[in-house]
């Protein structure tokens, strides 16, 4: 009893075949896409890793800039209140007689200047302090 007639029998025989072969071919297929979304997943997860690692340095950069500034910012207004009992500019008679140049015989307006001036230098300091600590951050 044959159920398949001879002229058919081959081109039932290649149909089967085929009919493995997509079978086969869409799960090697399911399996390659499936490594490729986990390599995907693992390559994400190592990426946000090192985002939030950089992440916490740059926010520990910024916290340490903002303490230097406010530092600076304590030690200027300190400064200026010592600067306060030093007598104002003097006339130009009275200047022919100042026998130094030392700091303490600055006058007030001088000193604050001078003081204002060291206090910028330290907060540009301390700025460039932190863009070299990002860079390097950045280049680990």
């Amino acid at each position: 009893m044959n159920l398949i007639p001879a002229p058919y029998r081959w081109a039932v025989i290649g149909l089967l075949m085929l009919a493995v072969a997509i079978v086969a071919y869409l799960k090697g297929a399911s399996a390659v896409m499936t490594e490729w979304e986990l390599t995907d997943a693992k390559a994400y997860a190592a990426e946000m890793q090192r985002f939030k690692t950089q992440q916490e340095n740059t926010n520990v950069t910024i916290n340490q800039l903002q303490q230097d500034r406010t530092d600076i910012s304590n030690r200027l207004q300190s400064a200026l209140v010592s600067l306060h009992n030093r007598p104002s500019r003097m006339p130009e008679t009275a200047r022919a007689h100042i026998k130094g140049t030392a700091g303490s015989e600055l006058s007030r307006e001088d000193a604050s200047f001078l003081v204002g001036e060291s206090a910028r230098a330290d907060r540009l300091q301390a700025a460039l302090k932190a863009c070299y600590q990002y860079a390097d951050d950045l280049q680990r």
